[in-house]
């Protein structure tokens, strides 16, 4: 009996010892798995702020992108303005050097008629709508001498 008493008591000893190692090692798991849980909440929190954020950036990025296609557009008016402008000044510049010209073409005529006219001859003007006019009357795309007693008065 003695020896009997002395197994039972031996896989006692042996089932304490398992049931403690046992234990600890649950012991440890639980104490991962909270440690998991505590991350696995941090994490969840973390994709909540990066969803918001992500979210709030996609509203700035497409806010930008308006922004940023309205600017085209009034950069793109301003330079048809400019381009108008140059174009405007050009065609106003190109306008005085024409009248200049008429000026000049016309006091040339008139300066003309009266060197020929000294001379006996007169000048006859041809206007640019196809009429003839003596060369005081306005605007000529050519002119000629012609001898005084062929003019019509």
């Amino acid at each position: 009996m003695r020896k009997r008493a002395n197994q039972f008591v031996d896989a006692r000893d042996e089932m304490e010892a398992k049931l403690g190692r046992i234990s600890r090692r649950l012991a440890f798991l639980v104490h991962e798995t909270d440690v998991w849980k505590e991350r696995f909440t941090q994490f969840e929190e973390l994709t909540e702020k990066l969803g918001t954020e992500a979210s709030d950036l996609k509203a700035r990025i497409e806010k930008e992108k308006r922004e940023s296609k309205r600017l085209s557009s009034v950069v793109g008016e301003k330079e048809k303005e400019k381009e108008n402008l140059r174009a405007s000044e050009s065609l106003s510049r190109n306008t005085r050097v024409f009248w200049t010209l008429i000026r000049c073409r016309f006091f040339f005529c008139i300066d003309f008629a009266r060197t020929s006219r000294d001379r006996g001859s007169s000048i006859r003007c041809s206007r640019e709508d196809g009429g003839d006019a003596d060369c005081d009357e306005g605007e000529f795309s050519s002119f000629e001498r012609v001898p005084l007693h062929r003019v019509e008065s």
